[in-house]
């Protein structure tokens, strides 16, 4: 089974080079798509509260509140950080012995989320252009992943262990969290970037098979909701992550052990609850849908005014100013700052 994959990746790579030397404007054209929609979206979405999550994990603060306090402020962060913050938490708290490979796997079933920066912002009211239908969206994502924290945590908490390991000092944290942080965007930014290319090559395809059009959507999910005009697909997606979530995922989860059918099986469950939950709400709440234009492009803008963004940068001047305060000034400013 494993030659199996082994040649058919070999041979999908290969089919792709003899693409991107046919059509190399295809290429060139998504991928500079990928590098405006990381610059626009990924990165003001992700990059500072990737920064702030790892500062207040590494400080040693979420310890104050017992092994059960951190513990569920990495599930409350995973929650509302984006999809690859859960994993980037999970990976550090088994690289720390604070967790083991499989208890980890249980708790990626349920801490891989979009964060409400990019449901509510991006999706809700950049492509939707309602942040009524953003707000269900997020309820429904949030709501279908308690469901799932329901129904696997049950011993993470039992064999949780606190880390006896000494703070370090408040800059080191800072450099090292931003430094991670960067290294986070980059792994994202990479990914929807190669997918990009690949989408744009199937749907090129797709003019002859038109099933292509819909396997595209299973890609990336930035350009597979842009591309949606059904919302209760759109909240699937958000659930299901696609594939370059996916890989985002097991390359940031590199001390996990992750059982791929497992994952994709609550890949799905996640975004079937979703839908489920996302009808239910909007006939709850009788909200009127929207019509979606498939042709919108999606702009940094809907990210500037958003309340996480806003928070993440705030909670970074306090950090930076704290850091600068804590630690032996040279009298230079360029020194003392690096």
């Amino acid at each position: 089974m494993k030659k199996y994959f082994k040649f058919l990746g070999f041979g999908l790579v290969l089919f792709l080079i003899i693409l991107i030397m046919a059509e190399p404007e295809i290429c060139k054209n998504r991928a500079i798509s990928g590098i405006l929609l990381s610059g626009r979206v990924i990165i003001p979405s992700t990059f500072p509260f990737t920064v702030c999550v790892l500062y207040l994990l590494k400080s040693g603060f979420c310890g104050n509140f017992g092994k059960k306090g951190e513990l569920f402020s990495i599930i409350i962060l995973s929650f509302i950080g984006g999809y690859p913050i859960g994993a980037k938490l999970l990976n550090e708290q088994v690289k720390n012995n604070k967790l083991n490979s499989n208890q980890a796997e249980i708790m990626l079933r349920f801490c891989i989320n979009a964060g409400p920066a990019f449901i509510i912002g991006a999706v809700g009211n950049g492509i939707i252009g309602s942040v009524k239908i953003g707000y269900i969206l997020f309820a429904s994502h949030i709501l279908a992943s308690s469901i799932l924290f329901a129904f696997n945590f049950k011993t993470s908490l039992k064999t949780y262990k606190l880390s006896n390991k000494k703070a370090e000092n408040p800059a080191d944290i800072f450099v090292s969290s931003v430094s991670e942080a960067a290294n986070v965007s980059i792994n994202i930014c990479s990914f929807v970037i190669i997918f990009s290319v690949i989408s744009g090559y199937m749907d090129l395809f797709s003019q002859k098979f038109a099933f292509l059009k819909y396997l595209s959507l299973s890609l990336e999910i930035t350009n597979a909701v842009s591309n949606t005009q059904n919302i209760y697909l759109i909240s699937f997606l958000l659930g299901f992550a696609g594939i370059s979530v996916w890989c985002q995922i097991i390359s940031l989860a590199k001390e996990i052990k992750i059982n791929v059918y497992s994952f994709v099986f609550f890949r799905i469950l996640h975004g079937i609850l979703s839908l489920i939950f996302t009808f239910c709400l909007i006939k709850l709440f009788k909200i009127a849908l929207p019509c979606i234009s498939n042709s919108v492009d999606l702009s940094g803008k809907a990210f500037y005014s958003t309340p996480v963004l806003t928070l993440s940068l705030f909670i970074m001047t306090i950090i930076f100013i704290i850091s600068l305060f804590s630690k032996n000034c040279a009298g230079k400013l360029l020194d003392d700052v690096v």
